[in-house]
């Protein structure tokens, strides 16, 4: 294995174009195995480019190298360097424009389209461009903040980095998706059988703020996550006609009105933690369930700390 400079080798030092790009992948062909350093600067991409035959070339895109792709426009990457962390590719279509040869990579990383877990950059369009193009997703340590939609296609795996201390999950660390301001936001698994594991879900401690996780035809896992500061009557959960599923996580409810609600037709909550934290209003609702038919919920194994749980169905109890 060898590395090929795209600019230097096959743009002259200035030409920061897709035909360089391709002039390089051309010289190279497809046997040899090649690093090709794509260098920082702006690259265009202005028309459709499927560069999967290349499975034997893998893209290093520096920091401070861009691939710019136009409106309309797709670009098939063979291989690519997981360890970028940086914005790599600019989207002109909010659907990402980035498509990835099977075995490009084994996670992919919300960065790539200008993530940033730092508390403060707004990463709502970049967490879907994301989960819109990658099967499973590597979430770094630090805080996403976000005000709308973030959609992820079927069986999505959206894994955080682990929050854990001796006492077990550790709310104060790890990676964490956060409401911005008063303004809510909706985790929108549309399609089926997503697994997300050890994020924290916040919705910020505010009246107006909601966190809805819609889940249809087949359910969702959470597995080791923490569900936390949503005040809104609609709350978590949303609704679900296949099974929603909560294993080892944290489900915190705020005493009194309004409630943190989990809603739906089929649910299980196993080797949970419902808690309130606050053991001076433990008199009062702090999270809600209901949904259709009581048969179809399951509450294995849980803990109840400080929490007071209403539980309503229209039918089966």
């Amino acid at each position: 294995a060898y590395e090929v400079d795209a600019l230097i080798s096959y743009g002259g030092g200035v030409n920061y174009t897709q035909a360089t790009i391709q002039f390089a992948l051309t010289a190279i062909g497809t046997v040899n195995k090649v690093t090709l350093l794509v260098r920082p600067g702006t690259w265009v991409i202005s028309s459709n480019a499927n560069w999967s035959a290349y499975t034997n070339v893998t893209f290093k895109i520096v920091p401070g190298a861009m691939l710019h792709i136009n409106t309309g426009v797709f670009v098939t990457i063979p291989r690519l360097d997981e360890n970028i962390t940086t914005k790599i590719f600019d989207c002109a279509d909010a659907t990402g424009n980035v498509l990835f040869a099977d075995g490009a990579f084994y996670a992919g990383k919300p960065e790539w389209w200008g993530a940033k877990p730092d508390g403060v950059t707004n990463s709502t369009t970049a967490l879907y461009q994301a989960g819109a193009v990658c099967q499973r997703i590597q979430l770094s340590n630090g805080t996403y903040m976000t005000d709308g939609w973030i959609l992820y296609g079927a069986g999505r795996v959206i894994s955080g980095a682990a929050g854990y201390n001796n006492a077990g999950i550790d709310t104060m660390h790890g990676t964490r998706i956060k409401a911005r301001g008063t303004q809510s936001y909706v985790l929108a698994t549309v399609s089926r059988l997503c697994e997300f594991d050890h994020i924290i879900f916040d919705g910020n401690w505010t009246t107006t703020t909601v966190v809805t996780i819609n889940s249809p035809s087949l359910g969702n896992k959470f597995k080791h996550c923490t569900f936390q500061g949503t005040l809104d009557d609609t709350g978590l959960g949303g609704t679900s006609n296949g099974k929603l599923v909560w294993d080892n996580s944290i489900l915190s409810g705020i005493p009194g009105t309004p409630v943190t609600t989990f809603q739906g037709d089929s649910m299980l909550f196993e080797d949970c933690t419902f808690s309130s934290g606050d053991a001076t209003k433990i008199s009062a609702e702090s999270i809600r369930i209901t949904g259709t038919n009581a048969f179809l919920i399951q509450i294995n194994r849980c803990f109840f700390y400080y929490a007071r749980i209403h539980i309503s169905f229209a039918s089966g109890g």
